[in-house]
């Protein structure tokens, strides 16, 4: 109702300030969007990355528990001072 007491260059005014945000929020969803999508994109990338050095890891302490040759338990020091027994 409002609209209706605007004289016309008010009107028009409100009219053109509301086609310039409408263009601006536009412009921040499309931006939202393109970060959304890299965001999505790295995360899968650091996903593969985690299974591939995993999957590293996991053949090195294999390789290493296969080449303890005098049946000694494998020792694999940890972040913390005590130590874990692998085997």
């Amino acid at each position: 109702m409002w609209w209706l007491v605007l004289s016309e260059e008010s009107r028009e005014r409100a009219e053109a300030e509301l086609d310039k945000q409408n263009i601006q929020l536009q412009q921040e969803i499309a931006e939202r969007k393109r970060a959304e999508i890299a965001l999505q994109e790295l995360a899968q990338e650091l996903e593969i990355r985690v299974e591939q050095r995993t999957a590293e890891l996991s053949e090195a302490l294999q390789n290493l528990r296969d080449r303890n040759f005098h049946g000694e338990p494998l020792t694999v020091l940890s972040f913390y001072k005590h130590s874990t027994k692998l085997l």
